[in-house]
């Protein structure tokens, strides 16, 4: 018995610890790292996208820890990500997928950010091509892909030429350089850079509009180049956007920033994640505007990556459920099967009664024959009323076994009815014939 006790025990203990085991196991993972691009000026401690980002979560217990490496190209953070050695991507929405990085989802867009050509002078009107044949120009680049990007649009308007410079982001000796020999920079930077702002007040420059912002969806010269490069979409800068920059509208392209992460995070966790942001997107935006311009409709980017299962949840969360869908079909359909259970309802009390009123038909005839022989005065009459009892009895038991009768409890007492008043006047044949000898 003592051995018992301790082998119930021992398995009880066993059990408590596996349960709480799978309960730790179970709890979905909250802390994560992340990794981005770093634009001109900013750094590991200076990434205000990031810095909101994890202000945004903390309060839910969900921790981000940027993962300082070195990134030449946006590619190399998708790596990362499709390898899961890093949880959470910033890249821009045109990052060349052709090798695959099929493990890659994306969670929601972000920013947009811009494509700004900063001149020393103002150019007053100066086509594009002209611009970049008379001025010496170079491309501030982060990764190798905006330098593509770039290329691509000048080449597209005829206004590529040999002598565009190089310079990286990173590189402070060459910015500085390229700020005192040249007078057109071109780089992808968002909407609040400090660094754009630092160079236009530098130079007291101005940002170079690539057409007419009234043009913009009329066919400029953007339009025709989104049409060819889908992933980036005309864009109109406001005035002001950077300090006392633009001086008027500018239009010009942008490629959004996009988060995104491993297919296998927990659909649960990125919806939650989705939802934190966007509840506090107004919080967010004091701190940087940005966060303002999180668009809700998130079915409406072009994306690399197909979107995570978490982040369809989230954009379904207000469409209707298939009940509120279809209710006007289903209340029909309630309605309907009402009317028919009614319909049953009634056809089976009817034909319970209709099996009643036989079974009552039968009772009469039995009252009507066994008190008819009861005022007989002949044998011959008494027994032809035995004769009659005998033949009700049958005929009712044959309705059962036809199944026009009920075996209830009116068939019971019909039954021990007819027996009785067989019984009874079985008895009162003998009776007679007793006091009546032939």
């Amino acid at each position: 018995m003592l051995q018992f006790k301790l082998n119930r025990q021992r398995v009880t203990n066993t059990l408590a610890i596996l349960l709480l085991l799978t309960g730790i196991s179970c709890q979905p993972k909250k802390d994560f790292t992340i990794i981005s691009d770093q634009e001109l000026g900013q750094s590991k401690e200076n990434n205000p996208t990031i810095n909101s980002l994890q202000g945004a979560l903390q309060p839910q217990g969900i921790t981000l820890s940027f993962q300082d490496v070195s990134i030449e190209r946006e590619a190399d953070i998708i790596q990362r990500v499709h390898n899961g050695q890093v949880d959470l991507g910033i890249v821009k929405n045109d990052v060349d997928i052709h090798g695959g990085f099929s493990n890659v989802r994306t969670l929601l867009p972000l920013f947009p950010d811009v494509m700004l050509i900063l001149c020393r002078q103002n150019p007053n009107g100066v086509e594009l091509q002209k611009l970049f044949r008379e001025k010496k120009a170079a491309i501030i680049i982060d990764k190798e892909e905006e330098q593509s990007v770039i290329e691509l649009f000048l080449r597209k308007n005829g206004a590529l030429n040999q002598s565009l410079g190089v310079v990286h982001a990173n590189d402070s000796t060459g910015i500085t350089g390229v700020l005192n020999d040249y007078d057109v920079l071109v780089l992808f930077a968002s909407l609040n850079s400090p660094n754009v702002r630092n160079i236009l007040r530098i130079w007291n420059g101005t940002i170079y509009s690539l057409d007419n912002p009234a043009l913009m969806g009329q066919g400029s010269i953007v339009d025709g180049f989104c049409m060819a490069y889908p992933k980036a979409l005309p864009f109109i800068i406001p005035k002001g956007t950077y300090g006392a920059w633009p001086k008027e509208p500018v239009l010009t392209f942008a490629v959004y920033d996009v988060l995104v992460c491993n297919k296998d995070m927990d659909s649960h966790m990125v919806y939650d994640i989705l939802k934190n942001i966007y509840d506090r997107r107004p919080t967010l935006a004091e701190e940087n505007f940005e966060f303002g311009m999180l668009d809700d409709h998130i079915e409406s980017h072009k994306f690399s990556f197909p979107l995570h299962d978490g982040a369809l949840q989230y954009m379904k969360r207000n469409e209707p459920t298939f009940w509120e869908r279809e209710s006007e079909l289903i209340g029909l359909i309630i309605t309907i099967l009402v009317l028919i259970s009614g319909g049953l309802t009634t056809l089976i009390k009817y034909l319970k009664q209709r099996r009643k009123d036989r079974v009552d038909i039968y009772y009469n005839k039995v009252l009507f024959a066994a008190n008819r022989a009861r005022e007989a005065n002949s044998l011959q009459k008494k027994e032809e009323y035995l004769k009659e009892l005998f033949i009700i009895r049958d005929s009712a038991f044959q309705q059962l076994i036809a199944e026009s009768l009920d075996a209830n409890d009116a068939f019971v007492i019909f039954v021990n009815l007819a027996n009785s008043a067989i019984y009874e006047l079985e008895q009162d044949i003998k009776a007679f014939k007793i006091a009546s000898p032939a």
